[in-house]
C-alpha cells in the first residue's frame, strides 16, 4: 500500500470513528433526557419523540458503517483504477468518455445506496407516520433525478474536462468560473423549472391568510410576486416554508403540511422569520461562502491534476486523463470537508438566531414565534435538546431549547 493511499483510507476511517462517537454520545444523551425540556407536551408525544430520535440514531450508525466500509473497500482493493482502465480501454480517453465514466460511476454509487434510502423512507418514516410517498413515486423521483443529472451534469463535466485539455496550466481558474456561473444560474432556474418537475405549486387561495401574509410582506418591504402552496404532503408529513427566486421572480412557498399544522398567526411568524433571512442579507452571504469554497476546491484540484504521485498513489496511470482526480476528490472530499461542518453550521445558526430576532421585532415582541416553533417541533417529532457537540457538528439550525431561550431573553 502506498503512503498516499494509506492517508486516504486513514481520512475515511477517522471520519467514520468521529461520526460513530458522535452518534454514541447523542444516543446516551437522549436516553438520559430530562422530561422537562419537552415543556407541556403529553407523555405520548414525549415517548414518540425519544423513540424517533433513537430510531434515526440507529439508522445513522448503520449508514455510517456501511457507506464508510464500502468506500474503504473501493480504495483498498484497487477497484477504482480497475473500473476506470477497463472503461477507457473500450470507450477511449476523450473528454466525452471521461465525463461519461464519472456520470455512470456516480449513478452506480447512488444505486448502491438505494436500499438504505428505501428503508428510511418506507420503514423508519412509515413507522412514525411521516411517509406519504408510494414506491412508484419514489422510483419516479429517482429516475427524474438521473435524467436531470444527465441533461445538466454530464455536459458540465465535459466542459470542465475540455477546459483542462485546452488550458492545462490555468484550467482550474476557468473551471472554477464555469462552476460558479452554473451555480448562480441554478439559483434562479431551479425554482422555476426543476422544482415543478417534482412538486405541484398552486397559488394560495384568496382569504384571511393570504391577506395577512401579503400585508406582512408589504410592511417589511419584501416584494413578492406570489405566495405558492407546495404539495409536500404527497411525500412526507414533515413541513417547511421558504422563498425562492431572484428579483421580480421571487416567490414565497408554504408546504401544505405547514398550513394544516399552524394557525394563520403562527404561519405569519414563520414567514417573518424567512423574510428576515432576506432582509438581513443571509442568502447572498451564504452564497458567497459556497462560491469561495468552490474556488478553493478547484485550486486544490489544480494542484492535484499536475501531481503524478497523487494519480499513481491510488493506482491510476498519470497519462489517462484528469477524470481520476475528479473521482478521487469527490470520494475523499467528504472525509475532509466533514471537519469544516461545525464552522459552517455555526455561521448558519447565527443567521437563524438573527432571523428569529427579526421576526420577533416585526411582530412587536409577541411570543407567537415560540409557539410556532414548539408546534412544528412537536408535529415533526424533533428532539428539542440534543447533545451540544452533536448539534454543533450536524445542525444548521439552533435547537428548539436554544431558540426559545434566545427569544425569551429578548422579550
Amino acid at each position: 500500500m502506498s503512503s498516499i493511499l494509506g492517508i486516504g483510507i486513514g481520512c475515511i476511517l477517522s471520519k467514520i470513528i468521529a461520526e460513530m462517537a458522535l452518534e454514541w454520545l447523542n444516543r446516551r444523551w437522549v436516553k438520559r433526557s430530562d422530561r422537562a425540556v419537552y415543556g407541556d407536551v403529553d407523555t405520548a408525544i414525549y415517548q414518540k419523540t425519544v423513540a424517533y430520535a433513537l430510531a434515526n440514531n440507529s439508522y445513522r450508525i448503520v449508514e455510517v458503517l456501511l457507506e464508510g466500509s464500502f468506500l474503504v473497500l473501493l480504495f483498498f482493493y484497487g477497484v477504482l483504477p480497475f473500473l476506470y482502465e477497463s472503461w477507457i480501454r473500450v470507450m477511449g480517453v476523450s473528454v466525452w468518455s471521461q465525463g461519461a465514466f464519472l456520470f455512470v460511476f456516480t449513478v452506480g454509487l447512488a444505486i448502491v445506496g438505494l436500499p438504505l434510502e428505501w428503508w428510511r423512507q418506507f420503514r423508519l418514516e412509515e413507522r412514525f407516520g411521516f411517509n406519504r410517498s408510494t414506491f412508484s413515486l419514489w422510483i419516479a423521483d429517482k429516475g427524474k433525478a438521473v435524467l436531470l443529472g444527465f441533461i445538466l451534469g454530464y455536459p458540465l463535466l465535459v466542459v470542465l474536462l475540455w477546459i483542462f485539455e485546452r488550458l492545462p496550466q490555468t484550467w482550474w481558474i476557468w473551471a472554477a468560473g464555469v462552476w460558479i456561473g452554473f451555480q448562480l444560474l441554478m439559483v434562479g432556474l431551479y425554482p422555476l423549472f426543476i422544482m415543478p418537475l417534482f412538486n405541484r405549486f398552486t397559488e394560495l387561495p384568496e382569504g384571511d391568510l393570504k391577506q395577512r401574509l401579503m400585508k406582512l410582506a408589504s410592511a417589511l418591504h419584501f416584494k413578492t410576486r406570489s405566495i405558492r402552496v407546495m404539495d409536500g404532503s404527497k411525500r412526507s408529513g414533515h413541513s417547511n416554508a421558504f422563498f425562492c427566486g431572484w428579483g421580480e421572480g421571487r416567490r414565497i412557498v408554504l408546504f401544505d403540511t405547514l398550513m394544516d399544522q399552524l394557525d394563520p398567526e403562527a404561519i405569519e411568524a414563520v414567514l417573518a422569520h424567512e423574510i428576515g433571512h432576506y432582509k438581513l442579507g443571509h442568502i447572498p452571504k451564504r452564497l458567497v461562502v459556497a462560491l469561495v469554497l468552490s474556488f478553493v476546491a478547484f485550486a486544490v484540484l489544480g494542484k492535484l491534476a499536475g501531481a503524478a504521485w497523487f494519480f499513481e498513489g491510488f493506482g491510476f496511470q498519470s497519462d489517462t486523463g484528469i477524470a481520476p482526480v475528479f473521482l478521487l476528490f469527490g470520494l475523499l472530499g467528504g472525509s475532509l470537508s466533514f471537519w469544516l461542518t461545525p464552522w459552517l453550521n455555526r455561521g448558519s445558526r447565527k443567521h437563524e438566531f438573527e432571523a428569529d430576532a427579526f421576526a420577533q421585532n416585526s411582530l412587536k415582541g409577541k411570543q407567537v414565534l415560540i409557539r410556532a416553533l414548539k408546534k412544528l417541533s412537536k408535529n415533526n417529532l424533533t428532539y428539542p435538546d440534543p447533545h451540544p457537540l452533536y448539534s454543533g457538528f450536524y445542525y444548521s439550525h439552533p435547537t428548539l431549547v436554544e431558540r426559545e431561550r434566545a427569544l425569551k431573553q429578548r422579550s
